[in-house]
């Protein structure tokens, strides 16, 4: 099989995060594999305005610093020929950082297209953390999603922008 590398304190109270494959070699041949890690979302560059506040900027950032990966693993099964790619992941846990489960999700799907070849299937597979109806479960089953209402920059944008609105007409009146 193939696993990601052990990372203690992936979550909380010094939990081990990990994720494997494990295959049955009498049916499968292992081709090849890439480790997906998510914390590679927080060092993704961004350009950004001089009115973006560069801490709450960084502070948004910092939230992608989980310790979770993914995997993907190509397989090659021995009577068919036919190979498949498993893309493997375990998202993280908070509920509150749904915005965060989204982001590595669809950084997973997006490195499975480039690691893929054309027409191969995939099987998507690992702990989600999430729940059925929830954004990232949504996202798989829907291949599309708001996330404007999971995304705590543009809550609070709209939250401003609201506080703002109720203001002029307080003076208009």
């Amino acid at each position: 099989g193939v696993e990601t590398p052990t990372v203690l304190g992936g979550g909380s109270g010094g939990r081990v995060d990990a994720c494997g494959v494990y295959i049955r070699r009498g049916a499968w041949k292992y081709k090849e594999h890439q480790l997906v890690r998510f914390d590679d979302l927080a060092a993704l560059s961004s350009t950004s305005s001089s009115s973006v506040d560069n801490s709450n900027l960084q502070g948004m950032q910092r939230s992608f610093l989980r310790r979770n990966a993914g995997l993907l693993v190509r397989l090659e099964h021995h009577i068919t020929g036919r190979t498949v790619v498993i893309a493997n992941t375990h998202l993280y846990w908070n509920p509150t950082f749904e915005y965060v489960k989204l982001c590595q999700m669809h950084y997973l799907l997006i490195r499975t297209q480039s690691f893929r070849n054309y027409n191969e299937p995939v099987i998507v597979s690992g702990d989600l953390n999430s729940r059925p109806h929830g954004i990232t479960h949504s996202f798989l089953t829907q291949s599309h999603v708001d996330a404007k209402r999971i995304a705590p920059w543009y809550a609070n944008q709209h939250l401003h922008n609201n506080n703002r609105d109720d203001e002029i007409n307080e003076n208009e009146t």
